[in-house]
């Protein structure tokens, strides 16, 4: 069966699921005016929205090119508009080198608890036992993170990525719970606080800890992006956080600090930016110590860039 169904969402014809987890991705089609705007009353509307496609494109990335998850995990494209259809899969297309793998479908009309809520509802109703839902404006989501969110959803119903604004990233749900998606204050710093509370009120306590991911930083204001720099910039000076790898390093090794476009670090702090994983088995082949700082490829250099652009103080 195809077509829209009464909930409003674009199912695409049944097919074998063959695998038991899925990543929703909630996403946007990069228009001026339509993306970022609390950002772009800073930056203005064209700066804003090359940011959201940046960050967009590497988040998809990252998950889609995830070790981890390519044999395990399904992935869905949640586009908010459904005119936007035949421009965000050529969009995508044109990002990986294996689009097929993508599934599309139209979020519903409604605030983000409605559209999430919905989202939820068709995923799980195809048979996946555990399902996670992020967007698309926190640029440091990896693959990783993801992976780790579906492993915590073997042992628990719930699992949260939590913001540094008061909210989540990153839903993770082995059931549908309506409580999470009603009476919550979104986009405040309330989010976070009122879901917990809601759960503990409909007798849910299956939830994972909430140290079980990293805690990231959402982009909604020009300040919030200014922030993100200043610990890019400060994690790039900070020697104690590097991951040692030693002589001999083989391809897995350096898959389990980084994937394919992330940026490759010594430990004397020479940036080597690589666009695959054997560049980073190259430099840990030599001995040194590595770090990986998984972010989009140059978004810190045109993060300084809108931001040295900007009149508005931050």
């Amino acid at each position: 069966m195809s077509g829209p169904e009464p909930n409003g969402l674009v199912l695409r014809p049944n097919e074998p699921l063959g695998a038991q987890q899925a990543a929703m991705i909630f996403v946007r089609r990069p228009v001026p005016g339509r993306v970022k705007t609390r950002l772009a009353a800073a930056v203005g509307p064209e700066a804003a929205c090359d940011f959201y496609r940046a960050c967009c494109e590497h988040v998809v990335s990252a998950i889609a090119r995830c070790p981890d998850l390519q044999a395990s995990t399904h992935i869905f494209i949640f586009f908010s508009e459904p005119s936007d259809e035949s421009e965000i899969k050529r969009w995508m297309h044109g990002l990986l080198p294996s689009p097929n793998s993508l599934r599309f479908v139209s979020q519903v009309a409604g605030d983000v608890g409605a559209r999430m809520q919905a989202a939820f509802q068709h995923v799980l109703a195809l048979g996946y036992h555990r399902v996670v839902v992020v967007g698309t404006d926190i640029p440091d989501v990896s693959g990783a993170t993801v992976a780790a969110a579906l492993s915590a959803l073997r042992q628990h119903g719930v699992v949260f990525g939590l913001a540094l604004d008061g909210g989540y990233y990153l839903l993770g749900l082995t059931a549908v719970r309506p409580c999470l998606f009603n009476a919550i204050d979104w986009s405040t710093e309330r989010v976070l606080q009122q879901s917990l509370a809601a759960l503990r009120a409909s007798g849910v306590a299956d939830v994972a800890p909430l140290d079980s991911l990293p805690h990231l930083r959402d982009i909604d204001t020009v300040r919030d992006l200014a922030a993100w720099l200043a610990d890019k910039l400060a994690a790039r000076d900070n020697e104690g956080a590097v991951s040692a790898v030693g002589a001999g390093a083989t391809l897995s090794d350096c898959r389990r600090l980084g994937h394919e476009g992330d940026e490759v670090l010594r430990a004397g702090n020479a940036g080597v930016r690589s666009t695959d994983i054997p560049g980073c088995a190259a430099v840990a082949k030599a001995g040194e110590e590595v770090r990986v700082v998984q972010e989009a490829q140059g978004l810190t250099s045109q993060v300084a860039r809108i931001l040295s652009q900007t009149s508005v103080p931050y």
